[in-house]
């Protein structure tokens, strides 16, 4: 997978479709599970969601959910919780902070895109995004057993949401 945001064309994608957006880094243990899932989803709801995996780029995501009106967000987070919890937010209520992501200083993310789109007034009717806490952000090309149970449970209620 490349380093970047896949920018799918819009002529194939239909702006009225939810948009699940899978965050992460392909062998960087619990970082993968964003785009683990979107993958492993994409089969069972590419007739109902749009699905596309994402490094976090804050302006690539921005361009990903503009004039969209349902986004659905997953990411590994490195927050306060124990590895494999769970957490819901609404951009609308609230936004996950900025130093759970697990990026460089330089790289605008997840919490500044969301922000901005607020600011801008361009954020999305729904935008909700779905975290694991993870605990292995190290070179490795496996998921933690925490956050592959998590996986499992998350999978279940987007698929819940998707109504499938």
């Amino acid at each position: 997978m490349s380093s970047g945001s896949q920018l799918p064309k819009r002529t194939r994608m239909q702006q009225n479709k939810p948009l699940l957006i899978g965050v992460g880094q392909d062998f960087r243990g619990d970082d993968a599970m964003g785009l683990l899932l979107v993958r492993k989803l994409k089969p069972i709801l590419s007739s109902v969601w749009d699905l596309v995996e994402s490094n976090g780029d804050g302006t690539l995501l921005m361009e990903l959910w503009k004039d969209r009106e349902c986004v659905y967000i997953i990411d590994a987070v490195s927050g306060p919780k124990e590895p494999g919890e769970l957490y819901h937010f609404s951009a609308h209520e609230s936004i996950p902070p900025a130093d759970w992501f697990r990026t460089s200083t330089h790289h605008w993310g997840i919490a500044e895109a969301i922000e901005m789109s607020r600011v801008l007034q361009t954020l999305p009717k729904a935008l909700f995004f779905w975290g694991i806490e993870g605990r292995i952000f190290t070179h490795s090309d496996e998921l933690s057993p925490e956050v592959n149970a998590a996986m499992e449970e998350l999978e279940v209620l987007l698929l819940q949401h998707a109504q499938l």
